[in-house]
């Protein structure tokens, strides 16, 4: 499954480079492993993707994500390349196979989330902690529903991207922080693959 529609020629991670296809949920759930097992407090190891677990609040977004992404670049050998959207442009797509991470920064800055996905045929599944939050550790999409959902929350709009938060992250952005019922959040995101 693609997310974002029908791939085009040209990737997001690159201009002219089209991304790696090689990362299974095998390869996920050993990378998440050894980042569970070197964050403070250290997390329990999982038996599956689809294991529930909790995140700790200490566990920071920050720390998390970029650990999880250098586990998983350790395990295949590829070189990391990022790119910048801002919030007027085209969200990037993904084929079965991708693991990226992705930082969404917007204001008020205390919803800055930075969180890994992979693609796994129909499924995508969304890795992250968020500093003094409970979340789930991996939450697993459809490929359609993570879309629409991202979507939402890129595109800005003040009646949509809360919701899409939420939907997303398992955060109420209120609880977090106060925010104007009519102001649009998102900004920038970077996306590295």
């Amino acid at each position: 499954m693609v997310i974002g529609g029908a791939p085009p020629v040209r990737r997001a991670c690159d201009e002219t480079t089209p991304m790696p296809h090689d990362v299974t949920p095998a390869l996920a759930l050993s990378a998440l492993n050894a980042t569970l097992a070197q964050l403070q407090p250290a997390g329990t190891a999982l038996a599956t993707l689809t294991t529930p677990t909790v995140s700790c609040p200490e566990w920071s977004c920050n720390t998390f994500a970029p650990l999880m992404l250098e586990m998983v670049l350790l395990r295949r050998d590829r070189p990391l390349r990022t790119r910048l959207y801002l919030a007027d442009a085209a969200l990037p797509t993904f084929g079965d196979g991708d693991f990226v991470n992705i930082v969404l920064l917007g204001d008020p800055s205390q919803l800055i989330h930075n969180f890994n996905i992979l693609v796994a045929g129909e499924r995508a599944y969304l890795f992250q902690s968020y500093l003094e939050q409970v979340v789930d550790v991996v939450r697993v999409f459809e490929s359609v529903t993570f879309h629409a959902l991202w979507h939402d929350l890129c595109a800005g709009r003040a009646g949509l991207w809360k919701r899409a938060y939420q939907g997303l992250f398992g955060v109420d952005p209120d609880q977090v922080v106060d925010t104007d019922p009519d102001a649009a959040w998102f900004q920038t995101q970077y996306v590295s693959v």
